[in-house]
């Protein structure tokens, strides 16, 4: 088959302003993610914000509300029965407007959609029809084709950018909520399991914890680890409160918060330098998962993810992993790292490890982009809270 290259112009490409389910939160036609450890009220979380969307209340800042509007909730922890539908109730939701989605089979058998091309084709007509504002992965983990490997890149790129693609197709929000990995990190774009590749997605992303300073341990906070498309939102506290019938929990919001999701993120642990080299075997292994890289490469993605050279060098022995020189004989060489033979080192460490920035390595592939937003950009746009 034959291809041909096509040059683009920007100048014939028109420029969109950018939309909001939850103006500054939640981006409208894009892929949102929310970390959080399970029983923190992720769930309840995503039950509030469909309440407010299929009413046209408005959001908990007091923003938005209006035309109510269409969510599809994809859950495969919960009893829609006993547990999503009474959970809508509790959160003041209109169940005519919420929607969640099978694919049945040739032989009548039902299966839950996956993350697939042929999958969101259906879903994407499903959301149209309905007028949905927003679609939410409850766990997104649970919606991936089967055998990915989500702690390579390249692989978690390919699979969430048909679903960046669906979203802005649609200009519905597309929520992914993700547990936490069980070894701790200081950085909060770290803490979600599975490679970076998922944050890097993302063009808004969140984590959600429990307020270091509530004794009853009954408030949460919601804490931005992430915002592509503006500046980074304050964030938020809310308590889960148990008063409707049946006991099911809904969210009373109390407002701005000073804790961030580094503060959040950043709980001190014994054994911090046994705790360090760990991190260290977890970043070196999912640098090396695609194949050798020269040493210089190593160090830097390594740093990127906050890991020291001479930590890295201490993990290097841990692993393995061989070095060797390359170049030409009496030239300028360097060192190519590459991992022990017959090992797959992503699969060394622990499958809840996040992996690291490898960006640079997949110029073909959708790369996520950092920017920097004044704080007068914030101010101009937005009412003080």
């Amino acid at each position: 088959m034959s291809t041909r290259s096509e040059l683009v112009r920007y100048s014939d490409i028109l420029p969109i302003l950018v939309e909001w389910v939850w103006n500054g939160y939640i981006p409208a036609g894009m892929f949102s993610l929310l970390d959080g450890d399970p029983g923190l009220g992720k769930s309840t979380f995503t039950a509030d914000l469909a309440a407010r969307i299929s009413t046209g209340r408005p959001m908990p800042d007091g923003t938005g509300g209006g035309k109510p509007r269409g969510v599809i909730l994809l859950s495969s922890e919960d009893d829609r029965g006993r547990t999503i539908r009474p959970r809508f109730d509790a959160a003041g939701a209109d169940p005519d407007r919420v929607f969640t989605f099978d694919i049945r089979d040739s032989d009548g058998s039902a299966r839950p959609p996956m993350i697939v091309q042929e999958d969101l084709a259906r879903l994407e007509r499903i959301i149209r029809s309905n007028d949905a504002a927003m679609v939410v992965f409850d766990p997104l983990s649970a919606y991936l084709p089967d055998g990915l490997d989500t702690n390579r890149d390249a692989n978690v790129r390919r699979v969430l950018y048909w679903l960046a693609k669906l979203a802005g197709n649609t200009g519905c929000a597309v929520l992914g909520l993700r547990h936490f990995r069980k070894s701790p990190s200081e950085n909060p774009q770290y803490r979600g399991g599975g490679s970076i590749a998922f944050i890097g997605a993302a063009r808004a992303a969140y984590l959600m914890a429990p307020d270091p300073d509530d004794p009853a341990g009954n408030r949460r906070i919601l804490a931005p680890t992430k915002m592509n498309v503006g500046p980074l939102p304050v964030s938020l506290a809310f308590r889960l409160a148990v008063d409707s019938p049946g006991g099911y929990p809904h969210l009373i919001w109390e407002g701005p918060t000073p804790h961030t999701a580094a503060s959040l993120s950043a709980i001190p642990f014994k054994g911090r330098r046994d705790s360090e080299r760990e991190r260290a075997v977890e970043v070196l292994a999912e640098v090396l998962a695609d194949g050798p890289l020269p040493a210089a490469e190593v160090y830097r993605l390594a740093g990127e993810a906050g890991v020291r050279e001479h930590t890295v060098d201490r993990a290097k022995s841990v692993l393995g992993v061989r070095s060797r020189r390359i170049g030409r004989p009496g030239g300028t060489g360097a060192w190519l790292w590459e991992p022990p033979k017959g090992a797959n080192n992503a699969r060394r460490v622990p499958t809840e490890s996040t992996g690291t920035l490898r960006e640079g390595l997949a110029p073909f592939e959708p790369v996520a982009v950092e920017e920097d937003f004044p704080p007068s950009a914030w101010d101009a746009g937005r009412e003080s809270v």
